[in-house]
Formats: structure tokens, C-alpha cells, sequence
């Protein structure tokens, strides 16, 4: 990013929603800036979607990033002090956006990274879809999620910066609906944690706009192929102990 150049951070509590998409692209068109950076508690699906669409079809010299905001307790520290931990959920590959410019004349296929996800989740796909999890099909982005049955709330598995995650989320548009159904198993947790058994991770971000109990596993990124086997089996069978 050159000196000089244009920058918009949208700060926003709770979940992702619409509205400060809107906002985003607003004042993107009023100040033509080169980085978009779009900090939040929690990434709804769509809108991880949407900026990495933005990413793969917008002028190639803007980059958009979303960036998950929590906190941690550091281990050892006194008076339990809390940090800021930034996860980067969405962030731009400057070494397709030549490719898709290139491509602009005609009709642009999936980027390379997509493609990675695409065959990655072709692997996981029939495993999930014999468990019953799923009627869909592989798709071209970092995550794939299912549905729990109820409105609102959704299984899922996905690449994120440490690695993988696990996870059961609760994504109502009503905080409270959220906060009800996260509470009635985090008042549980050795019992839940015991019943999967291995690490759990009961993150209530404030606001209670996105709920989440998740087991990660680290390290893993989806450019290691050889890896991929190991993933989808970690990630079928903590989906099965989690559910």
C-alpha cells in the first residue's frame, strides 16, 4: 500500500450484518480508497462471501479485509490480564488479482484458492452427506456449513488463520435467542467437554450477536495438500463428537 493512499476501517460490535456492509461500500464510492478494512466480533457466513468477492472482482488495486476482534486472558500474566487477539477471517490475493484483470474480457473461472477449497471440501462432501449433514456440494470458499434444525443456529467446519475449526454456531438475528441457547450448555461445560472428549472453546463474544463452542486444530492451511487426508478426518470426527 502506497503512502498516501486512502484507507477505511469500519468498527462494528456484535455480528457482521447488511447494514454496515452498505456503509463499507458507501464510503468506498465517496473517498476511493485502496484498503477496506471491515473489523468485527464475528463474521457472518455471507458476509465473508461478499468480501471475498469483492476481492476477486473489484478493480485490482483495492483490497478488502475482514478482521475478527476478541480477547484473551495471557497465561501467567498478573491481575489476569487481557489482550487483544485480531483473527483475519477475509483478506485479499494479490496474486490473482492479475489473472482475474487479465481475465476481465471474458468469463473468469475460480481463482486458485478457490479451486484449493473446491477440491479440498470434494473430499470431505461424501463423507458428511452419508452422515446425513448435508445436501450440498463442494463449494470454493474457506467454509462449509450445516444445518442444526433450528433457526438461527448451525454446525460448521472451516480453514481460519491458527488452522481448523469445529465448531457449533449461534448466528440468530435476536442476541438473546443467542445468548439463551449458548448458556444452556456453557452452565454444562465439564459435562459437554467430558462427553467430546478433548478441549472445547465456549466463546460469548459481547453483545451475544454470534454464540460459538468450537474445538481447533492448529496449523493446518489449505495450500498443504498432503494434509488434507488428516484435516477432513479431524474434522469428521470432531463434528461427530460435538454433535
Amino acid at each position: 500500500m502506497a503512502i498516501g493512499s486512502p484507507v477505511i476501517i469500519e468498527n462494528q460490535y456484535g455480528a457482521t450484518d447488511h447494514i454496515h456492509l452498505g456503509q463499507i461500500i458507501t464510503y468506498a464510492g465517496g473517498t476511493k480508497p485502496t484498503t477496506i478494512v471491515w473489523v468485527a466480533e464475528q463474521f457472518r457466513e455471507e458476509h465473508r462471501a461478499a468480501l471475498e468477492w469483492l476481492n476477486t472482482h473489484t478493480d485490482p488495486g483495492i483490497r478488502f479485509f475482514g478482521v475478527r476482534l476478541a480477547a484473551v486472558t495471557l497465561a501467567g500474566a498478573p491481575y489476569g490480564l487481557i489482550a487483544p487477539l485480531l483473527e483475519l477471517v477475509v483478506k485479499p490475493n494479490d496474486w490473482e488479482k492479475p489473472a482475474v484483470a487479465a481475465a476481465s474480457a471474458g468469463t473468469a473461472g475460480p481463482t486458485p484458492t478457490q479451486e484449493l477449497y473446491r477440491q479440498f471440501w470434494a473430499g470431505f462432501e461424501p463423507l458428511a452427506k452419508q452422515r446425513g449433514w448435508t445436501n450440498a456440494s463442494a463449494p470454493g470458499q474457506n467454509w462449509w456449513t450445516m444445518p442444526t434444525g433450528s433457526t438461527g443456529a448451525t454446525w460448521g467446519v472451516s480453514y481460519a488463520m491458527f488452522g481448523c475449526r469445529s465448531e457449533l454456531f449461534f448466528g440468530h438475528p435476536d442476541p438473546a435467542v443467542n445468548l439463551a441457547r449458548w448458556q444452556v450448555l456453557n452452565e454444562r461445560e465439564a459435562e459437554v467437554v467430558a462427553a467430546f472428549g478433548g478441549e472445547l472453546i465456549f466463546d460469548d463474544p459481547p453483545n451475544n450477536k454470534g454464540c460459538r463452542i468450537e474445538a481447533q486444530l492448529i496449523g493446518p492451511k489449505i495450500g498443504d495438500q498432503d494434509n488434507w487426508p488428516k484435516v477432513i478426518d479431524w474434522m469428521i470426527d470432531s463434528q461427530e463428537r460435538l454433535r
